[in-house]
């Protein structure tokens, strides 16, 4: 892939814009259609481990947990 097949410029050679839907050819990843109820599940399920790592670490901050 060339970076003219990217980059598109004007006559004056200013960037006009860069297209970022062309995939990469070089890429070995393989993506993952996932259902929108399982994407919604697990960014749910990954919400709740980061509230309570939150959680776990302001028990750490506080002064009963000092």
């Amino acid at each position: 892939m060339q970076a003219a097949d990217v980059l598109k410029y004007d006559a004056e050679g200013r960037l006009l814009s860069v297209n970022l839907d062309i995939k990469n050819p070089s890429s070995l990843e393989v993506l993952e259609h996932r259902e929108p109820r399982e994407l919604i599940a697990d960014i749910a399920r990954k919400e709740r481990r980061v509230l309570d790592l939150i959680a776990e670490i302001d028990d750490l901050l506080s002064p009963e947990g000092a």
